[in-house]
């Protein structure tokens, strides 16, 4: 295993999840993973011109660290990046290190990680969704629908991800509870792998 690379890649997700702010951080990530794919092809340049065969070789990519720390937000954002973090997966081992507070939206982004880690002091938060919804009867129903299968997605995910069962959550969220929680219950519950001391 070959490595070219010195340090491991650190980004800071310290926002609310929208729209803009994921794009952002997609935007810094996809920026990191051509860089490295332009090193490796770069170093494999080098390693032909010297007549070494390079169809054995392989890489050791860095880390890619984020940093979280949000209030939450947008589930349709918080998807968009949970769905990007699962695809870098395939290549990196992808680190997420919860600080300061990590709520809502931000426990979906959580579950993406290879290595989901805390530092001791950080506050947790999961509920249920919540929506405006305007218009006639029909769009009502067509939006409580689809806000069911959102938060339908959300409960499959932190259940196949965590120690949590689906029926806990439904009913903390049928009781439209926002459940609040520190660091030592998030690692006994599985939201998290580690806590840093």
């Amino acid at each position: 295993m070959k490595n070219l690379f010195e340090n491991n890649h650190v980004f800071y997700f310290y926002n609310d999840v929208n729209d803009s702010n994921v794009k952002t951080l997609i935007d810094d990530i996809t920026k990191t993973v051509i860089e490295d794919e332009k090193a490796i092809i770069n170093n494999n340049n080098e390693l032909i011109s010297n007549n070494i065969d390079i169809k054995n070789i392989k890489y050791e990519l860095p880390h890619i660290i984020i940093h979280l720390n949000t209030s939450g937000g947008s589930v349709y954002d918080a998807m968009a990046l949970f769905d990007f973090i699962e695809t870098l997966k395939k290549k990196y081992v992808v680190e997420i290190i919860c600080q300061g507070h990590v709520m809502s939206a931000g426990t979906l982004i959580l579950q993406a990680a290879s290595i989901r880690k805390s530092y001791k002091n950080t506050s947790y938060m999961i509920h249920g969704m919540s929506s405006w919804v305007g218009g006639m009867i029909a769009d009502f129903e067509e939006s409580i629908d689809h806000i069911k299968y959102l938060q339908d997605t959300y409960i499959n995910i932190i259940e196949n991800k965590t120690k949590l069962l689906a029926d806990d959550l439904k009913n903390k969220f049928q009781n439209k509870e926002n459940w609040f929680f520190n660091t030592k219950t998030a690692l006994e519950i599985g939201l998290i792998d580690e806590i840093i001391e």
